[in-house]
């Protein structure tokens, strides 16, 4: 299917696509500080960048969305009508990398807490 966008008008489009404080993130973080708790955002020294770190517990939380685990099931795990061969093979390659044991962050001194998913979302953010 080809893009109904010129390349300048859907490189404004992405360009406006978050990859840091998005509506999870901020609601994740609004909870934890009005618990009490202080952290750091978007940590760029950690590998992997993480969203949320608290270094005084040396535990870093991911807020992955549905688009990147494709739960199965899940209404948010679609692909992208364009592209799509470009998206199934994009995110066959990611997915490993989202798996905690492969990633560098693994095998630093840090803990890792990812919300992800409807079902985790609703108990973690139930938690704070």
């Amino acid at each position: 299917m080809a893009d109904f966008m010129t390349p300048k008008q859907r490189s404004q489009a992405m360009s406006k696509v978050r990859n840091a404080n998005t509506k999870p993130e901020k609601l994740i973080r609004s909870r934890l500080h009005r618990l009490g708790f202080r952290f750091r955002n978007n940590v760029a020294t950690l590998p992997d960048k993480p969203d949320i770190v608290f270094p005084k517990y040396t535990l870093v939380v991911f807020v992955n969305g549905c688009f990147w685990h494709q739960h199965a099931g899940c209404k948010r795990a679609n692909i992208p009508k364009s592209n799509q061969e470009y998206w199934i093979t994009h995110i066959q390659v990611e997915k490993p990398f989202l798996n905690f044991q492969q990633t560098p962050i693994a095998q630093s001194k840090y803990f890792e807490r990812t919300g992800n998913g409807p079902e985790k979302q609703k108990r973690f953010s139930d938690n704070l």
